[in-house]
């Protein structure tokens, strides 16, 4: 056993691993690997930077400005001058809005004086449509496509839909009682 002990102590690096021999063994069959830095992830792709909005076609004080002067020149029935201011807004601004609700209080304002004739009513109807389409929350505009549809009978139905939608927006309003007039008349062109 004193033999086997000393054999054991004599070869105990190769048997249990360690001391220079085992460092040596160690060193000549592992080689030591380069660490690879991993890749830098590619940058995604970022949308980019979203350009400024173009600056409005007319600063927002003046178009104030102007519709109030619009509004106030249709209110003393002088429809010319308003349709001036009004037509110079929407060549900037084809859409906007409150152009287009003055220029439908013209048009209710020329037919209610006669000096709108049912054969000359498709430029303004579709002025109407579009103010409509803009922004349907513009009583004006819904009377004015309502009394056209009276005086062009063309499309009671749609007539109809717009002189209840005024009255549902402007339950108060200057032309409510001429509405639910219109309204009576409207409904018995569509019954038939």
């Amino acid at each position: 056993m004193v033999i086997v002990g000393a054999i054991a102590f004599l070869f105990r690096d190769a048997i249990f691993g360690g001391g220079e021999a085992a460092d040596t063994a160690s060193d000549e069959t592992q080689e030591e690997e380069p660490i690879d830095e991993p890749a830098a992830a590619p940058e995604p792709d970022l949308p980019p930077e979203p350009a400024e909005p173009p600056p409005p076609a007319i600063d927002p004080a003046e178009l104030e400005a102007k519709l109030a002067d619009a509004t106030e020149l249709t209110n003393k029935r002088k429809h010319d001058e308003a349709r001036a201011i009004v037509d110079e807004i929407l060549a900037k601004v084809p859409e906007e809005p409150g152009a287009l609700e003055v220029l439908a209080m013209i048009h209710v304002n020329q037919i209610n004086q006669d000096k709108l004739k049912p054969d000359a009513l498709d430029e303004p109807l579709a002025a109407a449509e579009r103010c409509v389409s803009a922004d349907d929350q513009r009583a004006v505009c819904w009377v004015a496509i309502c009394f056209m549809e009276m005086i062009r009978p063309q499309d009671a139905s749609r007539g109809l839909t717009a002189c209840q939608k005024y009255v549902e927006l402007a339950p108060e309003g200057p032309y409510v009682d001429t509405a639910k007039l219109s309204i009576k008349d409207l409904q018995r062109k569509v019954d038939g």
